[in-house]
């Protein structure tokens, strides 16, 4: 599903995952009807900004947190955060992995 984001970015999402965007930016309440019940909503922002985290990186190479933030207009730290306890988990792991890139790095385990 292609969604424009409040900030003005369109993103693409996967309908088993518009709980979890729902719960971290405004999305308009109609989008939110045809999902089934069968996919469960979040217990709260945290969760479901690490379960969209955690898919992202299952998809992208090393990647730093701005990155991640900015399509979604939200802040670094946020990302960051998210990022820290996906750490915590050993999900993720962090350094500097491509020489393009300046900055921190994320990847998945």
């Amino acid at each position: 599903m292609c969604l424009e984001i409040p900030g003005g970015a369109v993103i693409l999402c996967a309908t088993k995952r518009l709980p979890e965007l729902t719960a971290i930016v405004f999305l308009n309440p109609a989008i939110t009807v045809g999902i089934p019940p069968s996919i469960p909503f979040p217990a709260d922002r945290g969760h479901a900004l690490r379960a969209l985290v955690r898919s992202r990186l299952e998809c992208l190479g090393p990647v730093r947190a701005v990155d991640l933030a900015r399509p979604l207009d939200l802040p670094v730290s946020d990302l960051e955060q998210a990022l820290a306890v996906l750490e915590q988990e050993s999900f993720t792991v962090r350094g500097r992995f491509d020489p393009d890139l300046a900055g921190e790095q994320w990847c998945e385990r």
